[in-house]
């Protein structure tokens, strides 16, 4: 089900302009600036390959449910600061109640247990610093709200990219994805995250039916990062 990460198809899917070295270095140091815990988070692999699609195909308006410290929110804002071009939109309600996830998802992190242990509040404030402290305000906005209640606010086709990494219960992505993919434009992008996850396999398939499969990757053990390696795929939107 997963690719490797140097294909040909994953090359073509990423387009023609990729990264230079200086950025990539720059979007690698923000990411190390975050720290990973078992509320999980983007590895660098992930950052660097959805980065290097964004720039190959020129996208601008980058939507994430589901931002937590900012793994991923944080270098694609920089990224789109460095363009000087677009916006990248984190929405997380850094709720507790919103946190929770109960369905049999196979995990050793006890999903009830663990949002009880995190400061949301804290973690909330701490994001928007880290928003400041880059110097990335012109092109980065981290919205605390449930995605539901904020899904109004994007207009028909106005999402060049969606990242789906909310809340993973069956339920909860189901939703997202309703309230979410009438927002990206035809021939947009849509992330979604986990795909190995047993809650989120059928939305995989799901979106395989109806929509491009471009590439699904998997870096869960990776030697670049031993911990919080990622399972995602990346879908292009038909017209519907």
């Amino acid at each position: 089900m997963l690719g490797a990460m140097g294909d040909e198809s994953t090359k073509t899917a990423l387009g023609g302009r990729l990264l230079d070295v200086a950025l990539r270095d720059q979007i690698a140091r923000v990411h190390a600036d975050t720290v990973l815990d078992a509320g999980g988070g983007a590895s660098l692999v992930k950052v660097l390959t959805l980065a290097d699609f964004i720039v190959g195909n020129q996208l601008r308006t980058i939507v994430e449910i589901g931002v937590y410290r900012g793994r991923l929110l944080l270098p694609l804002g920089a990224l789109l600061t460095s363009l000087a071009d677009g916006i990248a939109i984190g929405i997380d309600p850094y709720s507790e109640s919103a946190a929770m996830q109960r369905d049999a998802h196979g995990r050793d992190t006890d999903l009830v247990a663990f949002p009880a242990t995190v400061d949301w509040d804290g973690l909330h404030n701490h994001v928007n610093a880290e928003i400041v402290r880059w110097g990335i305000t012109a092109h980065t906005r981290l919205e605390r709200a449930r995605s539901h209640d904020v899904a109004s606010e994007f207009d028909p086709g106005s999402i060049d990219l969606l990242h789906v990494d909310g809340n993973h219960d069956a339920a909860a992505v189901a939703r997202d994805l309703d309230d979410y993919l009438p927002a990206v434009r035809p021939g947009g992008f849509v992330v979604l995250d986990d795909i190995s996850w047993r809650s989120v396999l059928p939305h995989y398939a799901r979106l395989a039916t109806e929509h491009e499969l471009l590439f699904a990757l998997s870096d869960l053990g990776a030697p670049l990062e031993a911990v919080g390696g990622n399972d995602f795929a990346v879908f292009r939107l038909r017209a519907r």
